[in-house]
Parts: C-alpha cells; structure tokens; sequence
C-alpha cells in the first residue's frame, strides 16, 4: 500500500515515526532515500542500528516519545506510522509532531488497528458459555461481549490502547490541518478472520514461541488469496490506512 503513494523514494527525507527494528526504514533506505528513524524503545534502535550497519545503507535513528519529537519544523517530505499510534498515550500530540516536522504538502502515511466491524468475533459470541470457555482465551470469554473482551486482550498483551474509526480519524486528521487524500481499509474478510481467530483461541500466543510461527506461516498461506480475491478493499477489516497531506 505504502509503495502505491510511494514509487520513487530516492532523495526523498523520510520519518519512519515508530520505526521498532527499523524494517520499513531499512526497506527504504536501500531504495537510497534519506531515512530517519525514531521509537520509545532503545532495544528497538539499538538492533536498527545494528542491522542497518549489517546492509550498509544509511540511515539515522533517534530515541524519542512521538509526542515530543527534537527534530526541525517542516523537515521531512513523508512521515510513515505503520501500526504505532494505536499504543501512543497522547495520540492527539503526536499526530501534531508528525504534522510539525512535515514539509508543507508533505505527506503522512498512517496505519492504524480499526474498530469498525469486526468479523468473526461476532458469531463466537453466539456460541453457548461452556464453549467459549474452552476454546477461548479466559479474558475474552469472561467479557460480557466479545468485542469487549478482544478489546481487553489486545490491551493486555499487545499495548493497544485503542481502535480507530475511520471516519472519526480522517476527521481528527483535518482538523489538525490535514487533508485526506486516501482511506482504505485492509486485512479485510480472510485476512481479518485470521487475526481475530488467532488472538482469540485459547493456548496460542501470537507475539511468541510456537504462536509466533503459527501465525507466520497461515499469514504467508492465507496471502495469496488475500491478493487474488482483492481482499484489500473498501470493505471494513481490522486494518485502517490513511495517506494525508500537510496544508
């Protein structure tokens, strides 16, 4: 989605805003753009630098709250946020940052967790109670709602402090001095099945070990039907992309 907006990145400076261990950073340095990385984490930075010093290509990175951000005013030509505001305490001040250090007309690329439907989460809450409490994880089956309960979960176990709408996001967006040039949504249908499922279902754990694998592996056999069904689209899934210009 990113290389749609984003075909020719040489000579363009860019911020990757949350940039963890610096993948989409270096995906783009190596495209000979000028990258400049920041994140909360020194773990993070520290193996960015580290793996950008392994590839040999350049790139700059910088220990830093997205709320507070030491870098100049309109510096920057794109700024990219892939699945970082969503765990940011102050949301509001760092999409102000991300607008700051823009260029004017420069461009902000932002992906976020949505919350605008959810997709199998709805017919598992259909199931009987005894059901739910063996095959789902205990803070999402105690919840009253399902949709409650992933809520819970995802702030437990992965920092998500909230999920956006699309409409609500474009609007805050404008009204910080954005215009809107794109919103689409993704993981949709498949896609969003699988993540929900696999966040839901008791005894696999994503972010580690055997659920780590798990999930890569049905992630790489799910993705061609993902593309050959057109399963990015309009239709609302977990994912949510913004492309916004600086006015």
């Amino acid at each position: 989605m990113l290389l749609d907006w984003l075909k020719e990145p040489q000579g363009l400076k860019i911020l990757d805003a949350g940039c963890g261990e610096g993948i989409y950073t270096l995906f783009l340095a190596q495209r000979e753009a000028s990258l400049t990385g920041i994140d909360l984490s020194y773990k993070y930075v520290a193996i960015a630098r580290e793996l950008t010093k392994s590839l040999s290509v350049k790139a700059d990175y910088l220990v830093c709250d997205l709320a507070h951000v030491p870098l100049p005013e309109g510096y920057f030509d794109w700024v990219i946020c892939n699945s970082v505001l969503e765990h940011v305490d102050k949301d509001v001040s760092a999409l102000q940052e991300m607008r700051r250090v823009l260029k004017p007309q420069g461009t902000l690329f932002l992906t976020v967790d949505c919350g605008d439907r959810l997709l199998i989460v709805n017919f598992l809450d259909r199931l009987p109670r005894w059901c739910k409490k063996v095959l789902l994880k205990k803070d999402i089956s105690s919840a009253s709602r399902m949709e409650d309960g992933l809520r819970i979960h995802l702030a437990k176990g992965y920092g998500v402090l909230r999920r956006y709408r699309g409409e609500e996001l474009a609007g805050r967006l404008e009204s910080l001095g954005f215009k809107v040039l794109e919103e689409k949504y993704y993981l949709t249908r498949l896609g969003g099945m699988l993540f929900e499922l696999l966040h839901c279902i008791r005894g696999i754990d994503i972010s580690t070990g055997f659920g780590r694998l798990l999930f890569n592996l049905l992630s790489l056999s799910v993705a061609p039907l993902l593309i050959i069904s057109g399963d990015i689209s309009s239709s609302p899934g977990p994912g949510l992309e913004l492309v916004a210009a600086k006015v």
